[in-house]
């Protein structure tokens, strides 16, 4: 078949834009080509039909292909008949931070057609962004071209991994994991173009694979809430009525929520509550989080736009106490959309962004950092007052990531050459 106009295709393991993060990121590039009147379409290993639904609405084509593949364990070869899908697209952009094939890159001919992108450390490592920078640093079984492998630090890979199978199980599962970190290297290193949401990110990546500056190209992210989503003025928190905390994004032991309400909890019960907007992501979590919480209320609301709108309106400051660097935190730029000042651990890849302004970083996993600071705010309201002056007054929203992108496909990734220019 023949796709008239520009044209791109995402391939990413799974296509969950409420839950996963490299999914959302892939929602938010889509639909902002498709609002620029691109032919766009998902390639996903899973998709749930109301997500699938929600990218049709919004011009975008959903394509699930089976794939038995997860993050550590060996991946499949990409089937023909979507290698010839893929060569009628002018650009395919394949996500690794889950790959869905071992070959989608060196069998999408000319490579320099395609970009990889690199938002997360599952490239470096297969617990992926479970992990924080300084454990993947000092991590003898590092993945990647420039690391020095041996078969001593890829037995030490699957005791991390596998840490309750069996030795077989763990002998196994390094075999696989020493194929993968060498397919993911061939990806990568046949990629016409690199893209990473961060300067953060790309030198952490850069200490385990090797990524040539004239083919990275940094794109941080956009909010995906765009200019209209910031909330009017709100009368600011005088330290009279309960401080009203909001948690958007996926509910996991990753993202810090249990360090957080043991912080919370030593505070006065009735000076706090905690609002919490998503998908509990691990199962059990909210129950701990409620007997963690003790007397302090605590409320659990699903995901969504609106939703997220009409709990921010009635809260004072964001809380992100994330326990692993991302990519990029998109969930600072959207509090922030909304007018929220943010409290966020791990987040200096947005702090390269903003700066100061209406951010302050705690340290990770440290409950005392959050009874501290909410503590001090409860004592001295004009703080919060100050970090929510500080806020940025605009925020690059869909429309400048989406020329952003098309710029760079459309000049740097054209058919029918068959080398990166």
């Amino acid at each position: 078949m023949s796709l008239r106009g520009p044209s791109i295709a995402f391939v990413v393991a799974e296509f969950a834009p409420n839950l996963d993060a490299s999914a959302k990121r892939v929602g938010l590039q889509a639909d902002a080509l498709a609002r620029r009147g691109w032919r766009v379409q998902v390639v996903t290993g899973t998709a749930k039909a109301a997500d699938i639904l929600a990218a049709a609405e919004a011009g975008i084509q959903v394509r699930v292909t089976d794939s038995p593949v997860g993050p550590a364990q060996a991946l499949a070869p990409m089937p023909d008949e979507l290698a010839a899908e893929l060569a009628e697209f002018e650009v395919v952009c394949v996500h690794l931070g889950a790959p869905l094939f071992s070959d989608v890159v060196r069998r999408t001919t000319p490579s320099a057609r395609v970009w990889v992108e690199l938002d997360d450390w599952s490239v470096v490592c297969g617990r992926g962004d479970l992990l924080a920078p300084a454990t993947l640093g000092s991590c003898a079984a590092r993945l990647g071209p420039s690391a020095v492998r041996t078969s001593a630090s890829m037995d030490a890979c699957g005791s991390c991994l596998g840490s309750e199978g069996s030795e077989e199980q763990q002998d196994e599962l390094s075999r696989r994991m020493w194929l993968r970190s060498e397919e993911l290297a061939a990806e990568v290193a046949a990629a016409g173009r690199v893209i990473v949401p961060s300067r953060t990110h790309l030198v952490r990546l850069a200490d385990s694979i090797q990524l040539t500056p004239e083919r990275v190209r940094i794109i941080p992210p956009n909010q995906g809430l765009g200019p209209a989503a910031r909330l009017g003025p709100r009368a600011p928190w005088r330290g009279d009525s309960p401080l009203r905390l909001l948690y958007h994004g996926p509910r996991s032991t990753a993202a810090g929520l249990l360090e957080l309400v043991r912080g919370l909890a030593i505070l006065q019960a009735e000076r706090v509550q905690l609002v919490l907007v998503g998908e509990q992501a691990e199962r059990g979590l909210d129950d701990r989080l409620r007997t963690l919480a003790g007397d302090m209320a605590i409320q659990f609301f699903a995901p969504g736009a609106l939703e997220l709108r009409r709990q921010a309106a009635r809260c004072h400051v964001a809380v992100l106490p994330s326990r692993a660097a991302e990519g990029y935190p998109v969930a600072v730029d959207e509090a922030m959309a909304l007018g929220l000042p943010v409290l966020a651990s791990c987040a200096e890849a947005a702090a390269e962004r903003h700066g100061a302004d209406g951010l302050e970083q705690l340290e990770p996993r440290d409950p005392d950092a959050w009874t501290d600071r909410i503590g001090s705010f409860l004592r001295r309201p004009g703080e919060l007052l100050q970090l929510t002056q500080c806020l940025p007054s605009q925020l690059p929203g869909p429309a400048e990531t989406a020329e952003r992108l098309q710029s760079l496909f459309v000049h740097h990734a054209s058919p029918g050459q068959n080398r990166a220019s």
